[in-house]
């Protein structure tokens, strides 16, 4: 075998070791981030509906403000 065939092995069995480790640990960590369990659990507006193509993704984040509505709205909006 040759080093390019080599190279080009390597890089496959890479490429799809990197795949499965963001897969399997990157993905599911980056889909709930800041959420408590049980704002992952609890149904959102829009759940229910699907893709054209089929795909749900099931990706809920969150972030806690430490402050009453009346101050932070004006920050979002």
């Amino acid at each position: 075998m040759t080093s390019r065939r080599i190279a080009i092995a390597a890089l496959g069995v890479a490429s799809a070791l990197g795949g499965w480790v963001y897969a399997l640990l990157v993905r599911p960590h980056m889909s709930r981030w800041g959420a408590a369990d049980e704002e992952v659990r609890m149904a959102l507006p829009g759940d229910e509906l699907d893709s054209p193509i089929g795909y749900r993704p099931i990706s809920k984040r969150a972030i806690t403000i430490d402050a009453p509505p009346e101050e932070a709205w004006p920050w979002l909006v």
